[in-house]
């Protein structure tokens, strides 16, 4: 799971729903990347990067190798 993801998206009051529309994805598929059943190309984690301000490494830990477990 990628939690960041989801904290994000809580903090700026997005819902899914919100959040796909903004940044031309599926709720569905926005969903399944929180979950970590996904994995974004570039082009998708820059649009989450544009959205929240925040650095891909840091919205995607696990897809740079970071270790994300504690």
């Amino acid at each position: 799971m990628r939690n960041v993801l989801m904290t994000k998206r809580i903090d700026a009051g997005y819902t899914r729903k919100e959040v796909a529309s903004n940044i031309g994805l599926s709720e569905i598929f926005v969903r399944k990347l929180e979950e970590g059943g996904r994995n974004p190309s570039i082009k998708t984690m820059l649009k989450f990067q544009e959205l929240y301000g925040e650095p891909i490494e840091n919205l995607f830990p696990d897809v740079f190798g970071k270790n994300i477990g504690g």
